[in-house]
């Protein structure tokens, strides 16, 4: 179980290069991918850092909830060697292990008001000649156009306005396949991007940095009050309101314009003990943003335990214990072989949630904002007042450009 209330605190430390000495450390805010790669690139250029974490493990969205021998993925679950360039190279250093992964079979639609589940008529591998002119179109126009021009943590090139309406927009006005869409929506709104319709925060620190120098107060494991002097301020966690105010950071006029527009995806992941059987993939039949589940999957046969991931509405005021009810419900509508007409299905209980977390989620501006070039004001915040802003925020939703804004804070700032 997590603790909201506890502090890790890593300290790491190089010396004997003169132009990265000083009398403090940067201070990082956040012990995810980006955080870690932000202090892996400074410890390489030779500068001391503290990096602060509010939660007993490290790894940010990238968690696990473990049973046996068996591992649930409740963040990060699929990488491709083609597209995670930066991500790769990590996973074989530290050893981690993976393998394939392919899903070919057709899978299982729910609908989650009346729970009646129904086998997709088609499979990936029946669509997919189909769209393949489509597919293959969209990959040279992502390998010509975004790929050189919209890839720049940050998005220091701007964005053309054309590419801030919705993707659904975006496809239809550029006669995709409509089948196309909904490929992407099932790629998409489970792992918490919202509908192609729409496009850590606790009171454990305090962020002062009214002095020359950026000072942090925290409690430390123990339970006592410390403070840590920075030479700068490095915030690693997505730059929502409600987690900066929570880290008691005194906003500029500057800072609160850029910051109160952004807003996040309601999104859950869960670690739930099911009766389905394992191979079969569930996913919603319609996505609807309420807080309801949008898709499972059982991973390892020997395992009860399914992933699953709830989707609520942008802005909504949902508590993770109305969602946790919603996905409970849901699930026991359907809890059963769906082969069998017969069998009753059986009721989720509370203690077949084993594990049951909200994520501050894909942040993001709006079409408006996008279009009022918020994301150059973002930019022009970095190093002022000795702070910075690292997460998937400066680019995309996910490890591998949350490693990439990390790079990038490193390599363009220090």
């Amino acid at each position: 179980m997590k603790s909201t209330f506890s502090l890790i605190v890593l300290v790491t430390s190089s010396v004997g290069i003169a132009f990265a000495t000083s009398q403090y450390p940067v201070c990082i805010v956040g012990a995810g991918p980006t955080g870690l790669t932000v202090a892996n690139g400074l410890e390489s250029k030779g500068y001391s850092t503290v990096v602060f974490e509010k939660d007993p493990e490290v790894g940010g969205k990238c968690q696990s909830y473990y049973e046996g021998d068996f591992f649930h993925p409740m963040g990060a679950l699929l990488f491709s060697n083609e597209t995670y360039t930066e991500t790769l190279p990590i996973i074989l250093k530290s050893g981690l292990p993976f393998q394939p992964f392919a899903y070919t079979s057709k899978g299982w639609l729910f609908d989650w008001r009346t729970g009646v589940v129904n086998e997709s008529p088609v499979s990936a591998a029946d669509v997919y000649p189909l769209l393949k002119p489509d597919i293959d179109r969209y990959i040279e126009f992502w390998n010509s156009n975004i790929g050189p021009n919209l890839t720049t943590i940050g998005y220091k090139n701007g964005i053309p306005s054309e590419y801030t309406v919705s993707f659904s927009d975006w496809l239809w006005e550029n006669q995709y396949n409509p089948e196309l869409i909904s490929i992407f929506e099932d790629g998409m709104v489970p792992y918490g991007y919202g509908d192609v319709l729409d496009t850590p925060a606790h009171p454990g620190y305090v962020i002062d940095r009214s002095g020359k120098f950026p000072i942090i107060t925290y409690a430390n494991p123990a339970g006592s009050e410390a403070t840590q002097t920075c030479s700068k301020v490095i915030l690693a966690f997505p730059p929502v309101s409600h987690a900066l105010e929570a880290a008691n950071l005194q906003l500029s006029a500057e800072e609160q314009e850029v910051f109160s527009p952004v807003e996040i995806t309601k999104y859950w992941s869960g670690a739930i003990q099911v009766a389905t059987p394992n191979g079969y993939a569930y996913s919603a039949v319609a996505f609807e943003p309420a807080g309801q589940l949008s898709a499972y999957l059982r991973l390892f046969d020997a395992s009860p335990i399914a992933t699953t991931w709830s989707w609520g509405k942008t802005g909504s005021k949902q508590t993770t214990a109305q969602a946790k009810k919603l996905l409970r419900s849901t699930i026991s509508k359907f809890n059963k072989d769906p082969n069998n007409a017969t069998e009753i299905p059986q009721p989720v209980t509370e203690e077949d949630v084993r594990q049951f977390e909200e994520w501050d989620y894909f942040p993001h501006y709006n079409t408006k904002d996008l279009e009022a070039g918020f994301y150059d004001k973002f930019n022009k915040l970095q190093g002022q007042q000795n702070t910075y802003y690292a997460s998937g925020f400066n680019g995309f939703e996910t490890v591998e450009f949350a490693i990439r804004a990390g790079q990038d804070i490193v390599a363009t700032y220090f």
